[in-house]
């Protein structure tokens, strides 16, 4: 499995991308697939960048229940 990143935010023509682990990694947005957003998941796969659906709403789901129980407390 590739490794995945989450689009953490863009400054302009620059998608700054957050991995698991490790320090962020800045690409051109314009090698992002068309429509990619800040909190979507990625992974370099065959030379070019590929949005990954099923791990961003995996990562959603478990930021929304972090959030969920941060305010239950």
């Amino acid at each position: 499995m590739n490794r995945i990143f989450s689009i953490d935010r863009f400054e302009r023509q620059i998608a700054a991308l957050l991995p698991q682990d490790g320090a962020p990694v800045h690409v051109l947005r314009a090698k992002l697939p068309a429509g990619a957003r800040e909190g979507d998941c990625v992974a370099f796969q065959d030379g070019a960048w590929r949005l990954l659906p099923e791990q961003t709403k995996q990562l959603r789901e478990e930021l929304f229940a972090l959030q969920e129980s941060l305010f239950d407390e």
